[in-house]
């Protein structure tokens, strides 16, 4: 995972994983998080579970 900003609560990252690599958006306020698309659109906020993947990536991201 790479920073690219940060401007709190956001924090925006690359992600590299399995599927490839690709950009996100944090909300370090309640650990919400949306997709970057290579178009710049985004993804709806979604919430993310005590315990998950997502959550735990988002608590990384939040550190930086």
């Amino acid at each position: 995972m790479k920073v690219l900003s940060k401007s709190d609560p956001i924090v925006s990252v690359i992600l590299s994983n399995n599927r490839g690599i690709g950009k996100a958006e944090y909300n370090c306020g309640d650990y919400m998080y949306r997709f970057i698309r290579d178009d710049q659109s985004k993804s709806d906020w979604k919430p993310t579970v005590k315990g998950s993947a997502a959550r735990k990536t988002a608590e990384v991201a939040c550190k930086m």
